[in-house]
């Protein structure tokens, strides 16, 4: 056949050299396609997945929580280690540091707890059993937190809070010669410590030497300077120990500034303006404790006894019948609703506040209520001299009104004698 002109089918040169070009193409993609699915496909996650986060280490958690107790957080620098205990819960170091911080915020049974897990993990540990007399101590088990003191002591003799720490127990103890010497040696062994200047000081305001447990309490302030338990015991001490009260003031007023949201600086304010007399400021201060705690009967009772003393009877009435009877709160200086027990009669303040009830009760012409609260206070508080003397007297205001009241009903009623017309 004749193929005539350029209309026919046609060859390229070179034909055999493309179809192995084109066999090498489809060789690299097979290779490449391989290669991704197996070094490159395995590090892709799949779609949806959570992005992965990076796990904090417990020595964080750790130096978390003394940076926030460094700043006076107790309630973060006890969840940061509690943290730290939970991501490694073989580390003796947190245990004894979480249990030491739950003492000081007085979360005493979980202390005692943490530092039981502490023995459990080491039970060999002077620290573990040192903490453990810490907080038996503050939670007034003085026999079993001096065992385990002793403990400590036997483990390790040159463990200085150990000697602290017993230096507080016998001092709750009444063994001040004892106390003293073991909190001296405490010092000895750790002198920059927050644990043995505080525990020195409270060895020595125990034994009335009040300016020298201010200049302790003050040193463990140098420390750490944003505690407020240690700015409320260098209050206290100002207060009620030197008769100091600007000074006093000016401590508590710092623990306020520290922890705005707790209601017993306010209450020791109210207690130092009481005592000189200004009940005005004192009501306001009282107010303001009630104001964050208002279930607590003796925070009643206290705003009742400032009113009571400022004159105001009838605001004094219904709070001072709270601390008393226990009830509901009515619309006033707290919410109304909120339901309030009644002081334990074995609670400090609980007599004053009886005696003080039946006075207010007397004025606000109640004698008949105010009878019964004063004969209540002579059978429950009769070796109590101020409490047994305002109830007698509470008693003989009543008796004298009473009388008043019958002589005043029993006299004759005046008659009008018309005057005689000139």
């Amino acid at each position: 056949m004749y193929l005539s002109g350029g209309g026919g089918l046609r060859y390229r040169k070179g034909g055999k050299r493309t179809r192995w070009g084109r066999v090498a193409l489809i060789l690299i993609i097979i290779g490449g396609l391989l290669y991704f699915n197996q070094f490159v496909v395995p590090r892709i996650p799949p779609p949806f997945l959570p992005t992965p986060t990076a796990t904090r280490s417990p020595a964080s958690y750790a130096e978390e929580a003394e940076a926030q107790f460094a700043s006076g957080h107790l309630e973060e620098a006890i969840r940061a280690y509690q943290q730290a205990v939970q991501t490694d819960p073989t580390n003796l170091d947190y245990y004894v540091a979480l249990a030491r911080l739950q003492v000081f915020r007085r979360d005493l049974d979980s202390a005692v707890q943490t530092a039981e897990s502490a023995i459990l993990l080491s039970p060999d540990s002077a620290k573990a059993h040192a903490v453990k007399a810490l907080a038996l101590d503050w939670k007034g088990n003085y026999e079993e937190a001096a065992n385990s003191a002793v403990n400590a002591l036997r483990l390790d003799p040159n463990n200085a809070l150990a000697h602290a720490y017993y230096a507080e127990i016998l001092t709750d103890q009444q063994k001040w010669a004892q106390a003293n010497d073991e909190a001296k040696l405490a010092l000895s062994l750790l002198p920059n410590s927050l644990d043995t200047h505080r525990a020195y000081g409270y060895v020595l305001e125990s034994t009335g030497d009040y300016r020298g447990a201010v200049q302790q309490y003050e040193a463990a302030l140098a420390v750490n300077p944003n505690l407020v338990f240690l700015y409320m015991s260098v209050g206290k001490i100002y207060g009620f120990g030197l008769g100091d009260r600007n000074a006093a003031i000016e401590n508590f007023q710092k623990a306020i500034a520290l922890d705005p949201k707790k209601p017993e600086p306010y209450s020791q304010i109210a207690q130092m303006y009481a005592g000189t007399g200004e009940y005005g400021k004192a009501s306001q201060y009282a107010a303001q404790a009630l104001e964050l705690e208002p279930d607590n009967p003796r925070l009643h009772g206290q705003l009742g006894l400032m009113y009571y003393h400022n004159r105001n009877y009838e605001g004094a009435e219904p709070e001072l019948k709270l601390a008393v009877e226990g009830g509901v709160t009515e619309k006033g200086d707290v919410p109304a609703g909120i339901v309030v027990q009644p002081l334990p009669r074995d609670s400090r303040d609980a007599a004053e506040y009886y005696y003080t009830y039946g006075l207010d009760l007397f004025y606000g012409a109640k004698c008949d209520r105010a009878t019964q609260i004063f004969q209540d206070v002579l059978k429950t508080w009769s070796s109590n001299d101020v409490a047994a003397f305002n109830a007698q007297e509470g008693l003989r205001l009543c008796q004298e009104a009473s009388a008043s009241a019958t002589a005043t009903a029993l006299a004759p009623t005046p008659t009008h004698t018309p005057t005689p017309k000139p």
